[in-house]
């Protein structure tokens, strides 16, 4: 199912104020999230917000910071407690938040996933000619510099480096959960597996999907109420980009 969705660039250009990270105990056992994750400080929030009364975490955020959401994913992982999306939970708010819950429930809101760490290196070292995600001795800075214009050696390599040691990060995170990488792989494509040439810019699993790939306990549906009706996406709809459900 195709619709049409503003891009989460777009949606942090325009509502920046309006998606500031925001954390509230709603009762003893409910803890919410809004807005962006933001780089470092969203883990120090989870950490200071979360006690062992909480059984449910309420969220609605387009995603942020990648490794700041890997970090909050790991510690959510050992924690028992249900996700409730009430708006949006996507990018690493799909990836690394939701994922972790054990049981999943979209009350009236959409998940949505374009791809990961892990995805945009394999595609990286393939721009650069490697031909496994392992088979890497050396970087190759003239390719890196064509996406960095202007950045010095050192900095393209600690970037490098440190893209490599997110990516691991995450592969350990996703085998404690028993997801698949193949859902970051397929969502990071232009077309997100769909093989008809179009662009997306995200997909929407429906709950079979979610499955295949080892997301299991989902209840309810992507909402296409959200999609369509929902001020922010409503307001800037002349930005939309495609997304699919499937």
């Amino acid at each position: 199912m195709l619709i049409r969705l503003i891009p989460i660039a777009l949606l942090l250009l325009f509502e920046s104020s309006a998606f500031a990270g925001q954390w509230t105990r709603l009762s003893p056992e409910v803890l919410s999230f809004e807005g962006i994750i933001e780089e470092k400080v969203e883990l120090q929030k989870l950490v200071e917000n979360w006690d062992d009364r909480i059984n449910k975490l309420i969220v609605n955020s387009p995603g942020g910071n990648t490794v700041t959401g890997i970090l909050m994913g790991n510690f959510l992982a050992d924690k028992k407690f249900d996700i409730d999306v009430q708006g949006q939970c996507m990018s690493a708010c799909a990836n690394y938040l939701f994922i972790t819950a054990k049981q999943k429930i979209i009350s009236k809101g959409v998940v949505g996933f374009h791809g990961n760490a892990t995805a945009s290196l394999y595609k990286l070292q393939k721009r650069m000619s490697f031909h496994s995600k392992e088979d890497f001795t050396e970087v190759d800075f003239a390719t890196l510099e064509s996406f960095f214009e202007g950045k010095s050696k050192k900095l393209l390599l600690d970037f490098y480096t440190e893209y490599v040691i997110t990516a691991e990060i995450e592969k350990n995170l996703f085998n404690r959960l028993g997801v698949s990488q193949q859902l970051f792989d397929r969502s990071q494509l232009h077309d997100k597996g769909m093989n008809d040439g179009k662009l997306y810019s995200f997909l929407l699993p429906r709950s079979e999907t979610f499955i295949k790939y080892g997301i299991e306990n989902v209840i309810g549906n992507q909402s296409l109420e959200i999609l369509q009706t929902w001020p922010v996406f409503i307001e800037n709809a002349s930005f939309g980009y495609d997304v699919i459900i499937d």
